[in-house]
């Protein structure tokens, strides 16, 4: 358990909040896909600083850095801040905590619009196949979902978009694909 304060008030962080990246303890939220990280380091045993971190897409490195927080006291589970960060933190803490309820139906919504345009434009110049959807989600999906988001909302997002392609752009996919049989 990681204890923040400013002196007055305080805000815990539980340990089973917090994770460990190699030499550092971080904490990225309940929703696992927020944009910052707050990461504690230290040297030896005591809490040095946490730092606001963008999230990395490779599993090997923390983002870089949006700022430092100093801690004011030597401590192994407490950091002690002045009075603004504090409430920047404890802001961050909270947000971080929120659970998102848009997130999965924007996903949705905008990758199979996307991905119903692509398929769309593709059979315009050739016939497309299963091979060219799936190129198609790859290519689509690549930078902006995290890998496990990737998988969890493939088959909605290509239902969605496959519903899209028949009423929008009048083209049964199912129909063209395997003769029907997808």
């Amino acid at each position: 358990m990681i204890l923040i304060s400013d002196g007055k008030r305080r805000f815990t962080i539980k340990d089973k909040e917090i994770k460990q990246f190699k030499n550092n303890l971080y904490f990225d939220g309940i929703n696992r896909n927020s944009n910052i990280l707050l990461t504690f380091n230290s040297k030896g045993e005591f809490l040095q600083k946490i730092k606001k971190c963008m999230p990395s897409s490779s599993d090997y490195v923390i983002g870089d850095t949006i700022k430092e927080y100093k801690n004011k006291i030597m401590s192994a589970n407490k950091i002690i801040v002045n009075n603004e960060e504090y409430k920047e933190l404890l802001k961050l803490y909270k947000n971080m905590n929120k659970k998102d309820k848009y997130r999965d139906k924007v996903i949705i919504d905008s990758y199979s619009q996307l991905i119903a345009y692509e398929c769309y434009n593709a059979s315009l110049f050739d016939e497309i196949t299963d091979d060219d959807i799936e190129y198609i989600y790859k290519e689509v999906c690549c930078c902006c979902l995290y890998l496990n988001e990737k998988s969890k909302y493939k088959k909605e997002i290509l239902t969605k978009a496959f519903q899209i392609l028949k009423t929008k752009y009048n083209l049964d996919i199912c129909k063209i694909i395997n003769g029907g049989t997808k």
